[in-house]
């Protein structure tokens, strides 16, 4: 449903507007889900969630400042780049310096993007459905990844945000059900607070062994 959907919804993007900026036509509410689903995904559910029990909630204190930088990034850098038709970040260094510039962000992000969090992304999502559902893990990683392809390179923008509004509410109620049930299996949040008192804080001291301040 959530592709068929995706696809329909961005069948008439033709232009470079349409495809990066959904023709301007996403309303807030869609484009916030979207915010939220494009910063959540398996490796939260699965790698972040499992570092988490056993390291403790600081492996995800950089979540929290991420909120802080979207709002300013929507309150100064925004505007600037509708007012100038600007579409992407390598776009905007072309504006700013020159085409090489452009040309370095944009291999560098592809190189990241593609080598670090797609490949992470798509593969724990393949490991989930290995271990749920006992399917290959080579073949769900690339129907994983052939899916998204699909209808990201089909539609551009409007399609992702019409994806992101089935797939991030699935998220966000399968996460919270998740959690009820998780509480429920271990006696409530008392007894979860109590046996994991040593796990639940954000801040660590600076020598942590893991999370030094320094970063080595």
């Amino acid at each position: 449903m959530a592709i068929g959907t995706s696809l329909y919804k961005s069948r008439k993007a033709k232009t470079g507007e349409d495809f990066f900026l959904a023709n301007r036509g996403l309303v807030w509410p869609l484009i916030g889900l979207s915010l939220i689903s494009a910063n959540i995904s398996t490796e939260h559910f699965v790698g972040m969630s499992g570092q988490g029990a056993s390291i403790g909630m600081a492996v995800a204190s950089y979540e929290w400042i991420a909120a802080i930088t979207l709002v300013l990034v929507a309150l100064f850098f925004l505007p600037i780049f509708l007012r100038s038709g600007i579409f992407t970040i390598p776009e905007f260094l072309e504006y700013r310096y020159d085409v090489t510039a452009r040309m370095i962000m944009s291999v560098y992000l592809l190189t990241v993007y593609v080598g670090v969090s797609i490949s992470a992304v798509v593969y724990t999502g393949g490991l989930t459905l290995h271990t749920i559902f006992g399917m290959d893990l080579t073949q769900s990683v690339w129907i994983i990844g052939i899916l998204a392809a699909t209808y990201t390179t089909w539609g551009g923008l409007k399609a992702v945000a019409w994806a992101d509004l089935f797939q991030g509410s699935a998220l966000i109620i399968g996460g919270f059900i998740t959690l009820i049930i998780g509480l429920i299996a271990v006696g409530g949040w008392d007894s979860f607070a109590q046996t994991n008192a040593d796990k639940l804080h954000m801040i660590l001291p600076g020598d942590h062994p893991i999370f030094p301040l320094d970063g080595h």
